[in-house]
């Protein structure tokens, strides 16, 4: 999915957020993997991005109708090296690299979660 942002964003002339939009797109679609693994689901996922003058967006959906769920980091217990979560900061990192992030569900089935760019 890195490799594919990258290539079509160069191909776009969008090479220079190509490393923000990189990252952004591998937290969402690592969500999208937990989210689909923790419900039980064998659905795939998808991604597509969108580009005009003035935005980039990155999309990846799957097949989970649950709300994506922002957590504020847990200083206490990272400090005091409990990480028995071991995860949980991939969309507090997609909120502070985007412009606006937000998801929505499909009528089909299913959500997409964006991250929206300013360009």
């Amino acid at each position: 999915a890195r490799m594919h942002t990258r290539v079509v964003l160069a191909e776009w002339g969008l090479a220079h957020v190509s490393r923000v939009a990189e990252l952004v797109l591998s937290e969402l679609l690592t969500n999208a993997l937990q989210a689909t693994w923790r419900f039980g689901m064998d659905t795939p996922v998808g991604v597509h991005l969108l580009a005009d003058p003035s935005w980039l967006v990155v999309e990846v959906w799957d097949g989970v109708q649950a709300a994506p769920e922002l957590r504020e980091p847990d200083i206490a217990s990272e400090l005091d090296g409990d990480e028995s979560d071991g995860h949980g900061n991939g969309l507090l990192i997609v909120a502070t690299m985007c412009h606006r992030w937000g998801f929505f569900r499909c009528p089909e089935g299913g959500k997409v979660v964006y991250a929206l760019f300013a360009l």
